[in-house]
């Protein structure tokens, strides 16, 4: 959780921990039992991947 990535009242986790969450919208996100996560929605495009696999963010650009 990195401050000011989003407001509390806007994210729910339950039983997660060590996520990293980003959006550019007001969007209410909720985890459940999930932990080193990276979700990032940017409007347009989604993505959600482990924190250790962030070296293949790479192949998806690429695709795009």
């Amino acid at each position: 959780k990195e401050k000011g990535m989003y407001l509390p009242k806007d994210l729910l986790e339950i039983d997660s921990q060590d996520n990293f969450i980003y959006r550019k919208n007001n969007k209410y996100v909720a985890l459940i039992g999930v932990e080193n996560l990276v979700v990032v929605d940017t409007g347009d495009a989604l993505l959600v991947m482990k924190k250790e696999a962030s070296g293949k963010v790479g192949q998806v650009v690429d695709k795009n």
